[in-house]
């Protein structure tokens, strides 16, 4: 049998769900029961480590982070990858996305974004909802310092990805990561990459890893990992490749910590 060494989990849709903001009260103390009991857990998402570390604030400096869809992470509160997006192949993004007047946009850089100055709501958008510190500039397509992701913003939800993963899905990844973003950064980046990082420095076997996800930029994971858990508000092509499907992740996380500890307990 495998031992469960290793937990990773997506947030939005995953261990958000319904758009919200905080993580529910019982959640931190089942990761902290889970350290405790000697089973790693990584943040895996596009946000950034800021927001991160502040939903997971009681466990913070306990747990692994793997950002922007890969892109930057974190193990020991150090950062251990990272990768920047090509600034002419970036600069090229953001011009297309501003010649539609329905789309916002934001470049992530490890440490902030960076958002057109004269967008207040985008900005307000940005610090109160998503939670992110965040850099005004005068036009995002024109910044020089390196970013790592471009995401796309649409405020009714994202109805033309394909659309988008056609103009620039040879030269750069281009994944959903909610109802209302769409990511954009370099090639060959994935949560995968990210996780491979973490359990290089762990010495866990990826066949010891158990995984959340409710999205395209969850399956790479998916395909890493010994055991692929996903919600039940999933769409049915990840339901599909999942191994397990649960209504919260929290059912799971208690489940694990009750004698459930091997991956093979959350085989179909």
């Amino acid at each position: 049998m495998t031992r469960i060494r290793m937990i990773a989990s997506d947030l939005d849709g995953t261990m958000l769900l319904n758009g919200a903001l905080n993580l529910r009260p019982e959640t931190c103390g089942l990761i902290q029961g889970l350290i405790n009991e000697g089973i790693g857990f990584a943040a895996s998402s596009g946000r950034q480590y800021d927001n991160l570390q502040n939903l997971f604030q009681p466990v913070r400096d306990q747990i692994s982070y793997i950002t922007q869809n890969g892109c930057v992470t974190y193990f020991n509160s150090r950062m251990i990858s990272q990768e920047l997006m090509d600034p002419l192949l970036g600069k090229e993004i953001l011009q297309d996305i501003r010649r539609h007047p329905d789309l916002r946009a934001m470049a992530t850089a490890a440490e902030c974004v960076y958002a057109d100055a004269d967008d207040e709501k985008f900005l307000n958008h940005l610090r109160e909802v998503v939670r992110v510190r965040c850099h005004p500039v005068e036009r995002v397509e024109e910044i020089s310092f390196p970013y790592s992701k471009i995401s796309m913003f649409v405020e009714n939800g994202v109805d033309d990805s394909e659309y988008w993963k056609k103009r620039y899905g040879d030269r750069c990844t281009v994944v959903p990561s909610d109802r209302q973003w769409l990511d954009f950064f370099p090639t060959g980046v994935s949560k995968a990459k990210g996780m491979r990082c973490i359990l290089d420095c762990t010495g866990i076997d990826p066949e010891e890893v158990l995984v959340f996800g409710d999205n395209d930029n969850d399956l790479e994971l998916f395909d890493l990992a010994g055991c692929a858990v996903t919600v039940s508000s999933a769409k049915e092509s990840i339901r599909r490749r999942a191994d397990t499907v649960t209504e919260l992740v929290e059912h799971v996380l208690m489940e694990i910590l009750n004698g459930k500890r091997n991956i093979e307990d959350w085989k179909k």
